[in-house]
């Protein structure tokens, strides 16, 4: 990361779950239930993205100084899968995982001569939330329109 004021990372372990009773709605995401246990520094979160009553990605998020070691995120998405959400039996059907800088520090936009950087590369990642996708997307309209121009992205 560059040198920045602020310097977290936004860190998550996600399940995609297939239950054996119907147990969500899939009208309804719940984004950060912070019924969680909370680390010593930083905060966590739970989510739930569902797909359907019986399918949805459920996750773990932490904004902390460091990611978890793999065994951390299982206990902390079985304590929630089972003593938050009590979705009884389930079984994971894939699994995601990533880690996002948080941070009010300046990127290069440049990498090299022809390189020119977006998404969190770019600095495009908002840091009080880790939302990437409207700034790639301007980013991307700005490269598009000013390659169409002949002029330097």
């Amino acid at each position: 990361l560059p040198p920045a004021r602020t310097t977290l990372l936004q860190h998550f372990m996600g399940w995609f779950v297939r239950t054996e009773r119907p147990v969500f709605d899939p009208t309804t995401a719940d984004l950060m239930d912070f019924r969680t246990p909370q680390p010593a520094r930083g905060l966590s979160f739970g989510y739930v993205l569902p797909l359907d009553p019986h399918t949805a990605l459920v996750e773990y998020t932490e904004f902390s100084p460091a990611p978890l070691e793999t065994g951390g995120y299982l206990t902390a998405l079985h304590h929630y899968t089972q003593e938050v959400l009590e979705l009884g039996e389930f079984r994971v059907t894939a699994q995601e995982r990533g880690i996002i800088p948080m941070t009010d520090g300046h990127f290069p936009h440049r990498a090299g001569r022809s390189v020119y950087r977006i998404g969190t590369a770019g600095g495009a990642t908002r840091p009080s939330t880790g939302y990437t996708f409207a700034a790639v997307q301007r980013q991307s309209r700005t490269v598009a329109a000013r390659l169409r121009a002949g002029r330097a992205p």
